[in-house]
């Protein structure tokens, strides 16, 4: 089996990963960064420009021809929408890729319009959302709110503010209003992450819960595995409620007797090594579509990353 990782950055572990799952795999490797740290594990590099357009497009495309590729995993969420464009086409040619259909990754790149839609889901509790530009002073409740990107990633161009401080803020740092929202902030204590795989009938296959305890750069450092029941049933709600395809990252934090959608990302977890070492083996569904009843992972499994050198 040939797969393609495009934008494979640091994605070492799960280079790992995929080799325990499917013998005599061939990793193909793709980034703009020719020192990026997972390329080192692939079978092929291969440097593209960093511009994600139509002729980063059409270099995928060439090397799909080249190197048969079977399966193409996008791992950022700036290529999404131009893979979603392309998922067609390239099932069309027998290429399989991890990536939900279109009108669903424009909803769930957009966060104002995630808001808006999970508003008919009054059993997802949400932060009071709003636009930057129809942003009023102490429209929320509470003295801080969370100022982001609509479009964002990786947790930047975040930032926590005092309520009154927003719209000075905003004009100093010349902010788009159009681009941004502003977000009640929610005082929780955990969030937990959920990586699931959604099959082609859009039924959830399998899932795992994952509680953050450190993060750093918007990526899990350091966590443990658990399950709740009231959790796993919202998020299968959630699923059946829009066409997604493959691995979904869905994002919770916990506060007090509740539990608010953070985040629900369309791709591969940073995190998602722990759900894999924990035996919830995601990957196993590119090959053969598998129902599991019950969760098979190991709940209470801890992760402690560190940073660890390649030498080439």
């Amino acid at each position: 089996m040939n797969i393609l990782l495009t934008c494979i950055g640091r994605r070492v572990s799960l280079v790992e990963n995929i080799r325990e799952t499917i013998p005599n795999v061939n990793v193909i490797g793709v980034d703009c960064d020719q020192l990026a740290p997972a390329l080192s594990l692939c079978d092929v590099i291969i440097i593209v420009p960093k511009k994600i357009d139509e002729q980063y497009f059409l270099k995928i495309d060439s090397i799909c021809d080249e190197y048969k590729i079977d399966l193409i995993i996008p791992l950022i969420d700036t290529e999404l929408l131009l893979f979603a464009s392309k998922r067609d086409y390239f099932l069309s040619k027998g290429v399989n890729i991890n990536i939900s259909p279109l009108d669903t990754i424009r909803l769930f790149r957009d966060k104002y319009n995630m808001y808006l839609d999970l508003l008919s889901m009054p059993e997802m509790n949400q932060p009071q959302t709003c636009l930057l530009k129809d942003y009023k002073e102490n429209m929320f409740q509470g003295n801080k709110v969370i100022l982001k990107p609509r479009g964002g990633s990786s947790s930047a161009g975040i930032y926590c503010l005092e309520s009154r401080q927003v719209c000075s803020f905003a004009n100093l740092m010349m902010l788009d209003h159009d681009a941004y929202l502003v977000q009640a902030y929610i005082p929780y204590e955990f969030e937990v992450t959920i990586d699931v795989f959604v099959g082609r009938d859009g039924d959830v296959l399998e899932m795992c819960q994952r509680r953050r305890i450190k993060t750093r750069g918007g990526e899990v450092s350091q966590g443990i595995t658990m399950n709740d029941s009231m959790l796993a049933a919202h998020v299968i709600k959630l699923i059946k409620r829009h066409a997604f395809y493959g691995v979904v990252n869905i994002q919770f934090m916990f506060a007090g007797e509740k539990f608010f959608v953070g985040e629900v990302n369309p791709r591969f977890g940073g995190g998602y090594p722990l759900a894999h070492k924990a035996g919830a083996n995601l990957i196993e569904h590119f090959i053969s579509e598998k129902k599991i009843q019950s969760a098979r992972y190991q709940s209470g499994l801890k992760m402690l990353r560190y940073d660890a050198a390649i030498f080439i």
